[in-house]
């Protein structure tokens, strides 16, 4: 093995673990929300915490001495706020309010399968037959068991969280694709910055009064 498949590979386990420690750290997202949402709103917890995420997103962007999005980023950032930072946590909690978050982390489990849909689609990337074979599998093992779960049909909760796979997995692949040339790091911190006038302004207006 030369030095340069030695570096692939070396990333390509980087990705992965990146990957499993993002997923792991991801499964605690709907047991918090389900729990905020005894005392909080959809509306204010969606919001409420993409204010405070900007406030870490702000002087990470400083620190780090990040560039300026182009115009043509700017809009796909927009994209990006759009599905992992408005859409995504509005339509989960929304749907959390009718459902388990079990259940719903069970549905959510179709994210992956529509991040590639659209990574195909926004960032041109080809996946091999194998991965699509497990994909589809998994999609089907998914889809029945919402379905037997909500008594041989979709519930209003599973049409939320289903809507939240598809923004989310659009904002996903739009995020991967410009990563590529405005950093990972900085193209989530500056998806944040894009969105807080609106997530300021939503947080405001749906701050519980005790």
């Amino acid at each position: 093995m030369d030095a340069a498949q030695k570096t692939d590979r070396r990333r390509t386990l980087e990705g992965a673990a990146l990957g499993f420690l993002g997923v792991a750290i991801f499964s605690f997202t709907f047991p918090a929300t389900k729990f905020a949402l005894h005392g909080y709103s959809p509306w204010f917890i969606a919001f409420g915490r993409a204010v405070v995420a900007a406030a870490c997103a702000i002087p990470t962007l400083w620190l780090r001495k990040a560039r300026r999005p182009t115009r043509s980023e700017a809009t796909r950032l927009a994209v990006t706020a759009g599905g992992i930072v408005v859409g995504f946590p509005v339509l989960s909690a929304l749907a959390l309010q009718r459902t388990g978050s079990a259940h719903g982390a069970i549905v959510i489990a179709l994210l992956p399968a529509a991040t590639s849909i659209f990574a195909v689609i926004r960032a041109h990337e080809r996946p091999g037959p194998v991965f699509w074979v497990a994909a589809l599998a998994g999609v089907a093992i998914v889809t029945t068991f919402a379905v037997e779960q909500a008594g041989g049909g979709l519930s209003l909760a599973d049409g939320y969280l289903l809507v939240a796979v598809a923004v989310c997995g659009m904002g996903y692949a739009e995020g991967a694709a410009i990563a590529r040339t405005l950093g990972a790091i900085e193209t989530i911190s500056w998806a944040l910055v894009v969105s807080l006038p609106v997530s300021v302004v939503v947080a405001a207006f749906t701050l519980p009064s005790a």
